[in-house]
């Protein structure tokens, strides 16, 4: 666990560093906490904060707005172009494992095999479904296919957010037991026990109580996901580097 102090200077900061090409890599698991930004980070990287703001026409006003801004200034996810995010517009399945992908900071260049017959590994996220893939993180659909352009519902985003957190060893802040939603019978067998514990977490919370299992996965609402998660796991490596530190 480490930790840079946050500068007036640099407002909104995010941490990044230079790699051996000289180009900016920006930290996704970085969080702001009592005028520290805190992060997960080598001991021989030599770290700094940046502002990586972005704009967009179309997050203002927005529910997800300050969801957004987390997410793309850690480089999670591109805009669609011209000046527009599409907050509303559903997640498909390759544009999630790319952006989990880029979560883990997953070196593109160490995943260049076929690994699914409709996933071409040269395309921008053949990569990214290789990594998912050889993490447990997806399973494909059935018949060496992952069907890429499929939309993400919302109890296939848990499920796979699950398996990141379990895949990567993360511990996050246990909020307790904050009962079941009103559809819960609804939820899959194969993800309820995923969406408990991720709502246990308060990585989601649901819509007005329920959880709506088969709904499409928007990029608003990845982008809320992500930043609860990060936000979790920082909070809760600083409480245990805290309780550490104390003589």
């Amino acid at each position: 666990m480490r930790f840079l102090p946050t500068d007036e200077d640099i407002p909104n900061g995010v941490v990044a560093f230079d790699n051996e090409d000289g180009e900016t890599v920006f930290v996704p698991f970085c969080y702001e906490i009592d005028e520290r930004v805190w992060f997960f980070g080598d001991p021989d990287i030599n770290y700094y904060l940046v502002t990586n703001d972005k704009e967009f026409n179309d997050i203002d006003p927005h529910w997800a707005t300050m969801n957004i801004l987390f997410a793309v200034s850690r480089e999670l996810y591109q805009g669609v172009g011209n000046g527009r995010f599409a907050p509303n517009a559903p997640m498909n399945r390759a544009m999630f494992a790319t952006v989990l992908a880029r979560l883990a900071m997953v070196d593109f260049d160490e995943y260049t095999e076929r690994v699914f017959d409709d996933v071409d590994p040269d395309s921008w996220y053949g990569p990214a479904v290789a990594w998912a893939l050889d993490k447990g993180i997806v399973e494909g659909m059935g018949g060496s296919r992952f069907n890429p352009n499929g939309v993400i519902t919302r109890q296939q985003m848990v499920l796979m957010i699950h398996r990141f957190v379990e895949a990567y060893e993360l511990e996050l802040l246990d909020a307790g037991d904050p009962g079941a939603f009103s559809d819960q019978a609804a939820i899959a067998p194969w993800a309820a026990d995923e969406v408990t514990a991720m709502r246990r977490h308060r990585i989601v919370t649901g819509m007005d109580g329920a959880f709506v299992p088969q709904g499409s996965s928007t990029r608003a609402q990845v982008a809320t996901v992500l930043n609860r998660l990060v936000e979790s796991a920082i909070r809760e490596a600083v409480t245990v580097y805290q309780a550490d530190s104390v003589p």
